[in-house]
């Protein structure tokens, strides 16, 4: 998916068209934290289940549970440097239309189970 590839291919630009220009600098910044620590994420989403959504005008809120395994990995060698995670999160997504289409403006997360796999 292009989060997965956004993170790996450390370019947060991929996710150009499915979030704003807010956003996207988080999740760049996100991305260069991580390779300043030696490390990007590597994850995939499992599933996804929608709680609620809320749509006003040019704005919309989603809620949705997503589990997601995950791992940390060498940004060179593509290697594990971390175990893998399998997580639980609720998260809540605030969408704004821009120019006829649906972009991701911010979200919360919230950890609902965080294991590492065994």
């Amino acid at each position: 998916d292009i989060l997965r590839k956004s993170h790996l291919e450390m370019n947060a630009s991929l996710m150009g068209r499915l979030v704003s220009e807010r956003q996207l600098k988080k999740i760049d910044s996100y991305i260069a934290l991580n390779f300043k620590n030696g490390r990007i994420i590597d994850g995939e989403l499992k599933d996804l289940k929608f709680r609620d959504m809320k749509i006003e005008d040019d704005s919309a809120t989603v809620v949705t549970i997503e589990a997601w395994s995950w791992r940390y990995i060498d940004p060179s060698a593509k290697t594990p440097v971390s175990e893998d995670y399998d997580d639980l999160y609720g998260n809540t997504y605030y969408l704004k239309k821009i120019e006829g289409h649906w972009v991701v403006d911010d979200l919360t997360s919230e950890v609902i189970d965080a294991t590492p796999q065994k």
